[in-house]
Parts: structure tokens; C-alpha cells; sequence
């Protein structure tokens, strides 16, 4: 069990490499996915761990379209958004299998993952701010 904890740690840290993400990151997510349960309380970490990292990639890639003049996705929109345009080995949904949205915040927009407990607006969201 050690070992495959061990395994699942290398293999996030492995998907956080930008040019091992690019070509790696939905597998590894996967494999990550499917091995967490496994480990209840203790994978918790790693799963937090892995939803910054990939809010990371929809946020840059939300930059992206707002810097080629395109409008970004309304709320209701955003999972198809993200299927069309961000490579996600879970079809746009976070770690704990709640798919992931984007919110109005104080700052503007946010990319949240419900967390654990898969509710919303919870003390273990996850949440990443698109910058204006």
C-alpha cells in the first residue's frame, strides 16, 4: 500500500511539470483518480494538490481565450468549454468526480472545485482566480 501511495505522489508531481503535463498530464491524472480512494484521509493532500494544478491549466487557458479577443464561457457553459478546450482526463471535472465552475468573485472570476465533500461553497473548495 506504501508503494502505491509512493507512486501516486510521483506521479502527480510528474503531471505539475509543465512539459510532462502537456504530454502526460491526462494520464497521470487518471491513474491518480483511480488510485486515490484507495488511500481515504491520507490521499486527501494529493487530491487537493492535483485540482490547483489543473484549475492552473483552465485558468491559463481562459487567459488565452480572453487575450485572442474571444469571450469567455457563461457559467451554464463552462463544463462543454472545457471539454472543447482544455486536454482533462475526467471530462472537466475535478478530482472527486463534481465538475468544475466558474464563478463571479470579488476579483472577477474564479475556476472552483467543490472539494471533498463535493458541495459548493463549502470550507474545502478549492479556487483559483482568473486574473482581470
Amino acid at each position: 500500500m506504501k508503494k502505491l501511495l509512493l507512486l501516486a505522489i510521483v506521479l502527480a508531481a510528474l503531471a505539475a511539470a509543465p512539459p510532462v503535463r502537456a504530454r502526460l498530464g491526462a494520464p497521470i491524472a487518471a491513474v491518480v483518480t483511480r488510485v486515490a480512494p484507495l488511500f481515504g484521509d491520507v490521499a486527501s493532500p494529493l487530491l487537493r494538490f492535483l485540482a490547483r494544478r489543473e484549475e492552473a491549466v483552465i485558468r491559463d487557458g481562459l487567459v488565452r481565450e480572453r487575450e485572442a479577443g474571444r469571450p469567455l464561457p457563461p457559467p451554464a457553459r463552462f463544463e462543454a468549454w472545457l471539454r472543447r478546450n482544455v486536454v482533462a482526463a475526467r471530462g472537466g471535472r475535478d478530482p472527486w468526480g463534481t465538475p468544475y465552475r466558474l464563478a463571479r468573485s470579488p476579483d472577477g472570476l474564479a475556476v472552483e472545485s467543490a472539494g471533498a465533500d463535493r458541495r459548493f461553497d463549502t470550507p474545502d473548495d478549492v479556487r483559483t482566480t482568473v486574473p482581470q
